[in-house]
């Protein structure tokens, strides 16, 4: 069994966890919202990506509408996820439900990169 005080380290612990996620996700993916911005965001990212000799194909935006739309949907969705994850963390243990559903989705979206870094 966990003291009282190490259980509180804990929950601490898991509150900044959460709380670096909820922010890590708005700054990265705020670019993405704006209508422009996200292809010279995507471009940088391709040259980061270069810079670490990381492989791949290099990132091209899309120009066509509906491309755009998506990019600029997916940046407001993963925003919206990050403003809900930094929420979790003011109470975690209450809303420990919205941590595991991030976690899952962080989870299957590691998958789904892993699958098209190796098929691709």
């Amino acid at each position: 069994m966990l003291s009282s005080k190490q259980t509180q380290k804990t929950i601490t612990n898991f509150r900044r966890l959460l709380l670096f996620s909820g922010i890590f996700n708005i700054v990265l993916a705020a670019p993405l919202i704006l209508p422009g911005v996200f292809a010279w965001y995507l471009r940088i990212l391709g040259e980061f990506n270069a810079l670490l000799n990381l492989g791949g194909v290099t990132p091209v935006p899309p120009t066509e509408g509906i491309g755009a739309l998506l990019a600029n949907t997916a940046g407001i969705d993963l925003v919206l996820i990050g403003v809900i994850v930094i929420y979790a963390s003011r109470k975690p243990l209450k809303r420990k439900g919205i941590a595991l559903l991030n976690a899952c989705g962080r989870t299957l979206l590691a998958f789904i990169v892993g699958y098209y870094c190796f098929a691709q």
